[in-house]
């Protein structure tokens, strides 16, 4: 019986736009619906109805190290979507060190990330939107 898993961050791969991300800070990416699956009323008299929430947009933190390259091209995608709202791109994580994939046809930077200089590296967080997110979260090898 296998009782040791291993998570290795790096197995982590990340496309936007068929552009592969690379250059990640500690916390490499964090992906979540942005919506409960189902919404609870309860009455008085205790009888419970839930209603299917059909939202399946979600976000996506990825975390950058200030020196990767990708924050440029994260940069350029959020500056076209500025000018000619056209910085829209399909969205793909695959975790090779497991069986976790987000995928999403359509994705975009909510916020660019916040910068800062200072006496140590810093990590740029970027936020996108994930339009009709597919996330299917499994176990690790």
């Amino acid at each position: 019986m296998e009782n040791l898993k291993t998570i290795d961050p790096s197995k982590g791969k990340l496309t936007i736009n068929g552009i592969p991300i690379s250059g990640f800070g500690d916390n490499t990416i964090e992906i979540e619906y942005d919506e409960d699956s189902y919404n609870l009323k309860t009455g008085t008299d205790g009888h419970s109805t839930r209603v299917k929430n059909l939202n399946s947009n979600g976000k996506a933190t990825v975390t950058l190290m200030q020196s990767s390259a990708s924050n440029d091209v994260l940069n350029l995608m959020a500056n076209k979507d500025r000018v000619d709202n056209n910085g829209v791109g399909a969205f793909l994580f695959t975790d090779l060190s497991g069986r976790t994939v987000a995928a999403a046809p359509q994705c975009y930077i909510v916020k660019k990330a916040k910068y800062g200089m200072g006496k140590e590296a810093k990590e740029n967080p970027w936020v996108l939107q994930l339009i009709n997110l597919q996330l299917d979260v499994g176990g690790n090898n």
